[in-house]
């Protein structure tokens, strides 16, 4: 069995020259996806410390601002007062709802899908190549096709855990990493100690519904479970997988930012590899030196069991090859 695992994350992809950033795929969608980058930068907020929704763009999914896109949308509820009102007016908030919900959904990982596939590896690719023994474990958070085309793996060897662009039979998978319970709004509930005439005058006082602003505020809700990035079931139905890690004793970890979204298959990786295992982890920039540090140490790996490396002191055409040369 193979003693290395490889796992691939955007900024490998990036080493190589692909335009394949949040960044650039803010770019796509103004140019082909108005409607959903609209949605996207008007009713999405971010931490002070990213100053765009893009850097961290997955997790900003979770952000969105409810209440603004029911106020942006209010001229679709109905006047029922009005000598112009039908009953059809009733569901046209809830349809707009759904259609919202539908582009931030669906529509934005059809569109994601669509600007992966149309990226392109440059053949200046070819001089930034890293050293790949073939006979290991791959493991990829891309969607793209890099791994295959330009190191020659086979596809069959990779586990593209959020899927591949390529693969016409299965949605790639983009989200949030927050649970869609958390977003659920309670109830209000009656006081305690309200006898019989009280408790039912309080349920007149409370009872508020609206078919059609309730209902389309539903179907807006819908959007947090809809968005959401089913990491334990992706773990539990790739378990044989994992399971089939226990040889591992080097771990390459290439391009990815050790994101907390992404986390939960580190951990799963962590347990199923050797326990003593060598984790070899790139970084961007030097900033980034301490915050990887940390989320190792939090996976449990001890840090004489640790280096970190820039991909370029990796690179094939470079001849420095630090860590293979040890």
């Amino acid at each position: 069995m193979p003693n290395t695992l490889y796992i691939f994350g955007n900024g490998f992809d990036l080493h190589h020259g692909l335009s394949t950033s949040y960044y650039d795929f803010a770019k796509y969608l103004q140019e082909h996806h108005r409607s959903i980058n609209f949605l996207l930068e008007s009713h999405f907020s971010y931490p002070s410390s990213d100053k765009d929704l893009w850097r961290r763009f997955e997790e900003n999914l979770a952000n969105i601002d409810i209440d603004s896109i029911l106020d942006d949308n209010s001229e679709y509820l109905p006047n029922i007062a009005s000598d112009e009102f039908r009953d059809r007016d009733l569901h046209a908030f809830p349809v707009v709802m759904d259609e919202i919900v539908r582009n931030l959904t669906e529509n934005l990982i059809a569109a994601f899908k669509q600007f992966i596939l149309q990226v392109e590896i440059p053949k200046s690719a070819e001089e930034l190549k890293l050293k790949v023994d073939k006979n290991s474990f791959f493991f990829s958070f891309n969607y793209t096709d890099t791994i295959e085309r330009l190191y020659n793996i086979e596809y069959n060897k990779i586990m593209f855990i959020h899927n591949s662009a390529k693969n016409k039979y299965e949605d790639i998978v983009l989200g949030h990493g927050r649970e869609p319970e958390t977003f659920k709004e309670k109830r209000p509930e009656p006081p305690n100690g309200l006898n019989y005439e009280e408790m039912e005058q309080w349920y007149q006082q409370n009872d508020n519904w609206d078919y059609s602003l309730d209902t389309g505020k539903e179907n807006l809700m819908k959007y947090f479970l809809h968005s959401y990035k089913p990491t334990k079931e992706i773990i539990e139905r790739n378990k044989s997988y994992f399971q089939s890690l226990s040889s591992v004793e080097n771990v390459f970890v290439l391009g990815h930012s050790l994101s907390e979204i992404d986390m939960p298959y580190f951990v799963e990786i962590k347990n199923s590899i050797k326990a003593d295992s060598k984790w070899t982890v790139s970084y961007y920039e030097p900033k980034d030196l301490k915050l990887h540090l940390n989320s190792l140490f939090d996976l449990g790996i001890e840090k004489q069991n640790i280096s970190l490396v820039e991909l370029q002191d990796l690179q094939l055409n470079n001849n420095q090859m630090k860590l293979f040369d040890k």
